[in-house]
């Protein structure tokens, strides 16, 4: 990770400061804060969090309302100087800048943006006297975790906490706007956790049971072993399925062996939902299998541990299920960089607010150069009809905030295109999922890769799965009535307009 020598404030950096400062009328010791999205009045000395009621909530029929039941969220407070933060983040991103890569601390990121302790204070005293309680704070006073009676929640935002039935499932939203006191609408940038549809996220890898098996025969390399007892498809005998590639083979065909690099001195990080006991271990034997090796002293388990603040939650996203993903993705990381360190950031649950935490915990850990993230969610869905968008500008603020620090930071965000392909078949609607089609992350699609006996790339391309099935006494192949099996994501965001990154690759259509 490279910092700009001499610290933050020297240099080009301070003339950068002191412009966009005066531009800004404030002062960089100020306690001044310039907020994401300004709330708007709501009268009664309170003011709307934009975009914290979501659309749908208004236009669906409600199947009650709250007050008793025990609700948990998290109220994310806004960086200082955001303006500023906006533009160093871009300036650090930007080849053509004079401040390319020139990246900041997190010591020097904390004295310039985060929330301060006053700030902070305003914002626990509000929800305390308010019924709620404050169960943790986050790094760097990046959120408040609070959790009470339904009742509580809606005194504290000003709003009624409603029951939703959608696509067989009950949800949570606010069916009013969500509003905070005057003294607190320039710190509170979000509020996370008042809804449920749409915020859970799903793990890239589909999932196998334990000890699964390629079915045999299969082959070590793409063609070894052909189907020739079985119908020509499209002219062609077609190869068995690979048993499953190496690590080796991966970063043969990658180029990683004959570059002689391994990620030694480099910190990779992962996130997901939830922590399994035996991950490290599970990685070592994966490692051990293939001849290789994997030090404890590569591993560290960052995962964000709470107290049990919402068992819902954890039915909700499955539980263990997201074990395969979490083993998957330690697997993968070490096996194509077998010198750097793995750093584990496991979130309380598969919800937004719960990943956003395990997020803003990386950058402020400001370790990892890297941080990949095997999950994502739809952003539109069809109900009755009827087109909704399930993300959120408050939701954007908060994941937002995370990303560009990490930007400033020289922290990279990659996240999975998803499973779904263009969310069709799943959603109603072609889109790219969430957060993959946020312009401060790097997208990464699955492929279709063709690993030669020599290691070598027979073919790769874009990766989607159709179902066919022989017919006829295995005589010919018939597509499935509904083929499509799955695949990687992608497209268009209709959210965001088009980033100056990709302009000259994908033009103005």
């Amino acid at each position: 990770m490279q910092i700009f020598p001499g610290g933050f404030c020297t240099g080009g950096w301070v003339e950068l400061v002191r412009r966009k400062l005066l531009f800004l009328g404030i002062v960089v010791l100020a306690a001044s804060v310039v907020t994401v999205t300004p709330a708007s009045a709501a009268g009664n000395g309170r003011h709307i969090l934009a975009g914290a009621k979501p659309s749908w909530a208004t236009a669906l029929p409600k199947s009650g309302y709250l007050s008793g039941e025990t609700v948990t969220a998290r109220v994310w407070l806004a960086p200082r100087h955001a303006a500023l933060l906006d533009s160093m983040a871009a300036a650090v991103s930007d080849p053509s800048s004079a401040f390319y890569a020139h990246y900041i601390s997190a010591a020097q990121y904390n004295r310039m943006f985060a929330p301060t302790s006053a700030q902070l204070s305003a914002v626990t005293q509000w929800l305390t006297a308010s019924g709620l309680h404050v169960d943790s704070v986050g790094a760097d006073n990046a959120y408040v975790a609070v959790s009470g009676r339904a009742a509580a929640f809606n005194t504290a935002f000003g709003t009624r906490l409603a029951v939703f039935s959608i696509k067989g499932r009950t949800e949570r939203a606010p069916a009013a706007d969500v509003s905070v006191p005057a003294e607190v609408a320039g710190t509170v940038m979000a509020v996370t956790g008042l809804t449920t549809f749409g915020h859970r996220t799903s793990p890239a890898n589909l999932g196998s049971p334990a000890g699964f098996r390629n079915a045999t025969p299969c082959s070590a390399y793409y063609g070894e072993k052909v189907a020739s007892s079985l119908p020509q498809f499209n002219g062609s005998t077609l190869p068995y399925d690979p048993c499953g590639y190496t690590p080796s083979q991966f970063r043969s065909v990658y180029g990683v062996t004959a570059s002689a690099k391994s990620g030694a001195g480099q910190t990779v990080a992962i996130t997901d939902a939830f922590d399994s006991p035996n991950l490290f271990s599970d990685a070592r034997t994966y490692s051990s299998n293939r001849g290789e090796s994997f030090s404890s002293s590569q591993f560290n388990d960052r995962s964000v541990h709470e107290p049990d603040r919402n068992a819902q939650k954890v039915a909700d996203c499955g539980g263990n299920g997201w074990y395969g993903e979490q083993n998957l993705d330690v697997e993968a990381v070490h096996g194509m960089a077998p010198g750097a360190n793995v750093w584990y950031y496991g979130a309380y649950s598969c919800y937004d607010d719960d990943l956003l935490a395990a997020l803003n915990q990386v950058a402020s850990d400001n370790v990892a150069s890297i941080v990949t993230n095997s999950w994502g969610e739809p952003t539109f869905v069809v109900i009755n009809g009827t087109l909704y968008i399930t993300i959120d500008q408050n939701l954007i603020n908060a994941y937002e905030s995370v990303f560009k620090r990490g930007a400033l930071q020289g922290i990279g965000f990659y996240f999975s295109s998803g499973d779904n392909g263009d969310e069709l078949d799943a959603w109603g609607y072609k889109h790219p999922d969430w957060p993959t089609g946020d312009p401060w992350v790097t997208a990464v699609g699955g492929t279709a890769l063709a690993i030669g006996q020599n290691g070598n790339r027979l073919f790769e391309t874009g990766w989607g799965t159709s179902q066919w099935r022989s017919s006829n006494g295995y005589a010919s192949w018939n597509q499935n009535t509904f083929p499509f099996q799955y695949g990687a994501g992608g497209g268009y965001s209709q959210i965001f307009p088009e980033p100056t990154y990709q302009k000259r690759a994908v033009g103005d259509d």
